[in-house]
């Protein structure tokens, strides 16, 4: 089967490209440069014509991008004025831990500025069963960072210098359909990784949008699986910016831990510990979240501007709504509703969305966290991760004694939280909060094809949270509830007319901790009540 090969399109527009090369399906081969990727054409400067050509993706067997790294040239660790590099090579070999993982870290450096993040890994590998960490993979955001990779290479232990290869990069685009709504993924794999070889690599992710509730954000953890020999962390350009927070916890020496050393060199902060050593369950029995060093830098959120942001009115949406569900608002009678018809009447609306707002794309001009318009939306009947759960919360809250907000919350944070550094970037999925006139209060994921509400409990186990209401901001910690709580099992049936051929049922059964909460459009084609 042939398949397209686009190795890390974004590093068109941040490194230097030369000799790439493009083999249609036809067997026609051009060379010259990219120029830059549309949706699904490609445009190609090809040499021999000096001219651009456009080229359909369907059309295109393999691309192939040369990618001219930092230092690429270099094919000997003694061409290369490194003093990083240096240091960590020329280690002691009595003062290299053992470790059960097969490597271990000689040097972990991270640059943190308002702009961009770097993080720099030096590693030997101790034995073959740690080869494996020659495959990299970090994500980035499509919509408002630019991913580059400074260099990767590989070191023998003759001082001979591997460069990553071309086809060693791919880059993932994450499924739309999950939390990941805005990542995508670069992965890279180093070569000539054996046993008594050091890879070393730097990465770098740079803003180029400026996405409302973002703000630079860092949390570092002291402490790894593996022995780390060093580890820096370097912070600079924040100086007289408002709302920057900087905070290290748990820094005391507890349970073997390395302390965490500060300095100041310039105009930056560097945090620094060495002789991390290997932990392993025996050695820890707190949970590593609570007894880690950890330090957390960014720009504070102001609390009393996020219900502002985030549910932000618009000219004309009141009047679109009526327009769009003013059948659904007449239909019920909110001045006698009960329970059941509350469900009925939240899952007629989101029935609507499904059926008109499907596609996942990220309108054109759209921020991420703030649609521009509901017209716009449905206009274009395109909507992100958010849009659909931002317009299920305006269209049901304009219905009387409905009120609510958004939750955004991290379903897989691992690691402590600084209550005082409130910032978005921890949080990566948003879902509908929905209080009832009866005073049920609802979870709700409207994006998605199966409409689930809840216990978040049930879902987000341990997870960190952010509840944004018209009039507050509530900070959440989510726990599994005990057996004996809300361990209860209901089903309910509830059948829609739609398209005028089919009919849907949807059932939700939960049954509390021990499964899933799931409400799910059924078709049965003239299906009978």
């Amino acid at each position: 089967m042939k398949r397209i090969l686009i190795l890390i399109c974004i590093l068109v527009l941040s490194s230097t490209v030369f000799g790439d090369i493009i083999y249609l399906n036809d067997g026609e081969e051009y060379s010259g440069r990219l120029e830059k990727i549309e949706k699904d054409n490609l445009y190609f400067r090809i040499d021999a014509e000096n001219s651009v050509r456009v080229f359909k993706k369907d059309d295109i067997e393999i691309l192939k991008l040369s990618l001219l790294l930092e230092d690429s040239d270099k094919k000997h660790i003694s061409e290369l004025n490194d003093p990083i590099l240096s240091q960590a090579v020329n280690v002691n070999p009595d003062e290299i831990p053992e470790s059960d993982s097969g490597y271990v870290i000689l040097f972990e450096g991270v640059e943190f500025s308002p702009e961009q993040y770097s993080l720099r890994k030096i590693i030997l590998i101790t034995s073959e069963s740690g080869t494996y960490i020659g495959d990299q993979r970090f994500y980035f955001k499509r919509d408002s960072e630019e991913f580059k990779i400074n260099f990767a290479r590989t070191i023998n232990r003759d001082g001979k210098i591997f460069n990553i290869y071309e086809n060693g990069i791919q880059e993932e685009t994450i499924n739309y359909d999950n939390q990941y709504s805005r990542m995508n993924g670069v992965k890279f794999t180093l070569p000539e990784v054996r046993e008594g070889n050091i890879i070393d690599f730097k990465v770098t992710k740079r803003s180029v949008k400026k996405v409302p509730l973002e703000e630079p954000y860092l949390s570092e953890v002291f402490i790894d699986a593996v022995p780390v020999l060093k580890k820096e962390v370097r912070i600079s350009g924040f100086s007289g910016v408002q709302g920057y927070f900087e905070k290290v916890i748990n820094n005391n020496g507890e349970y073997g831990n390395p302390k965490v050393v500060k300095a100041v060199l310039g105009d930056r902060t560097i945090y620094m510990s060495t002789e991390i050593k290997q932990y392993s369950r025996e050695t820890f029995i707190p949970p590593l979240k609570y007894i880690a060093p950890v330090i957390f830098a960014g720009v504070n959120l102001n609390e009393e501007e996020l219900p502002g942001l985030v549910l932000a009115d618009y000219p004309g949406d009141t009047e679109i709504l009526q327009k769009i569900f003013g059948e659904f608002y007449k239909k019920f009678s909110f001045g006698s509703l009960n329970e059941k018809l509350e469900e009925e009447f939240m899952i007629e609306v989101f029935g609507y969305l499904f059926q008109n707002l499907c596609s996942v794309d990220i309108l054109p001009e759209s921020y991420y966290f703030k649609p521009k318009s509901i017209k716009q939306i449905i206009d274009n009947k395109r909507g992100n991760y958010l849009d659909k759960n931002y317009f299920y919360l305006k269209a049901i809250t304009l219905a009387d004694g409905f009120s609510g907000g958004l939750l955004f919350i991290a379903p897989f944070y691992d690691g402590p939280s600084e209550p005082e550094l409130l910032n978005l970037n921890q949080f990566y999925l948003p879902v509908t909060y929905i209080k009832t006139p009866s005073g049920k209060e609802f979870y709700i994921d409207a994006y998605s094809d199966k409409l689930t509400w809840g216990t978040v409990q049930d879902y987000y186990s341990g997870s960190a949270g952010i509840l944004i209401l018209k009039d507050r901001v509530e900070k959440k910690v989510f726990r599994m509830p005990e057996p004996e709580e809300n361990f209860t099992e209901t089903a309910i049936n509830i059948k829609l007319q739609r398209n005028g051929d089919a009919e849907v049922y949807l059932k939700t059964v939960f049954h509390g901790i021990d499964s899933e909460t799931v409400r799910e459009f059924k078709e049965y084609p003239n299906a009978e009540k």
